[in-house]
């Protein structure tokens, strides 16, 4: 049985803890992230680019009467963090379609060698 993929969260969690940040800092990255996602109703990062994240910043600007500072100060670290994570998982999910259209591609023509030798019998 293959292990379940991480949660976005933990996966998170896991790249800040490899940039060896404080404790309070992966706290807050965590619950940034948590209210970004929530925010957009549970969809995954993936899913989203630069046009959800200006509205969650408007949002907190406006709603939330968040400071701009506080707010872009470690946006840039964040951002740096995400699009890592971001190429990770597009690498992988290119690694796993190229299985499949390898494996899709062979299929036929194995099943094709097989009921040839099963007719020539």
């Amino acid at each position: 049985m293959t292990p379940r993929p991480k949660r976005l969260l933990d996966q998170v969690r896991d790249a800040i803890r490899l940039k060896h940040y404080a404790y309070s800092t992966e706290k807050t990255y965590l619950y940034w992230a948590k209210r970004f996602v929530l925010y957009h109703k549970n969809r995954h990062p993936l899913e989203m680019g630069e046009k959800e994240i200006s509205e969650f910043l408007t949002y907190l600007a406006v709603e939330e009467n968040v400071a701009a500072l506080g707010r872009l100060k470690p946006r840039e670290e964040e951002k740096a963090l995400l699009e890592a994570r971001l190429q990770q998982l597009r690498a992988k999910r290119e690694r796993v379609r190229s299985l499949c259209r390898r494996n899709s591609w062979r299929t036929p023509s194995r099943d094709l060698k097989e009921s040839s030798r099963g007719t020539a019998s």
